[in-house]
């Protein structure tokens, strides 16, 4: 599973893949190599258990190299380094920090809540975790082209449970709803794709009114999944939306822009649609 994260990086997800590859170190050095024998110029490669500490790994010393950052290395590799260095933490946030005598990732892991609050209000957990080297964000495949934009993901286990999947799609939903609220397009059709326990795929999709609604596609993708669900499990969900239509200024949700500058402003989704926290909450 490969996400693009910048115009010269990707995320890879090897969850589940040791049949494949016995060593993911020496995996990245055939990678690392082959690029450059292929195409002559060097990349870095980050090995972690989680997106941030691979992205933290790949930026250590440059260049041609291989790093790891595993959860029993953060202490040694992590902490020491300037808190400007965490992913995540902008240089307005860098500078009050140091004004709080926090100068290093580690002396940020290892702050207080209480002190960072007055400053950082609902980021606070956000940073400290990030300092800890904890992320929970997913490496999600994105394809998207003129016409379409999809999303997909193979679970390393079997989904049974409604609400997980409503927690899924929901997410799937607010990443591509974003994506066109940002070119100010709207969707006109909206798809649903299933891959069972037993390797068989389904889909079903649905013409709907032109909308760019994170609630309007999460309900849709909720509709079609009901309808082309069978009795087995779930291994891959995705979604793809098309048929775009530009922007119509009579149809603008002002709520739903109000609530993507917050979020954009605050570098994530410090207020999502109720039903997401209904889900969570079933879901125990």
């Amino acid at each position: 599973v490969i996400e693009q994260y910048s115009v010269d990086e990707c995320f890879l997800d090897l969850t589940n893949t040791n049949y494949l590859y016995k060593d993911y170190i020496e995996l990245a050095y055939k990678i690392k190599d082959e690029i450059y024998s292929k195409f002559g110029y060097t990349v870095n490669v980050g090995i972690g258990n989680n997106k941030l500490c691979a992205k933290m790994a790949s930026d250590f010393e440059k260049p041609n190299k291989v790093h790891t950052l595993w959860d029993n290395e953060i202490d040694n590799k992590m902490y020491p380094l300037p808190v400007d260095d965490l992913l995540y933490c902008g240089k307005s946030s860098c500078q009050l920090l140091h004004r709080l005598g926090i100068n290093t990732i580690g002396d940020l892991a290892n702050c207080s809540s209480s002190k960072l609050e007055p400053y950082f209000k609902n980021r606070t957990l956000s940073l400290i975790n990030s300092a800890r080297g904890i992320d929970d964000s997913e490496v999600i495949t994105e394809y998207g082209d003129n016409k379409s934009i999809s999303l997909s993901r193979t679970f390393d286990h079997d989904l049974s449970d409604f609400f997980e999947i409503k927690n899924y799609l929901l997410d799937y939903a607010n990443i591509v709803g974003l994506k066109i609220r940002k070119k100010n397009l709207y969707t006109k059709t909206i798809c649903i794709t299933i891959k069972d326990n037993n390797f068989k795929n389904y889909s079903h999709q649905r013409s709907v009114e032109p909308t760019n609604s994170t609630l309007d596609i999460y309900n849709t993708l909720v509709d079609l999944y009901f309808e082309c669900k069978n009795k087995n499990l779930i291994r891959a969900l995705g979604v793809r939306i098309s048929n775009f239509v530009e922007n119509d200024d009579n149809n603008v949700n002002k709520a739903q822009e109000v609530l993507d500058k917050i979020n954009d402003k605050y570098n994530g989704n410090v207020i999502m649609p109720a039903i997401y926290f209904e889900n969570n909450k079933k879901n125990g």
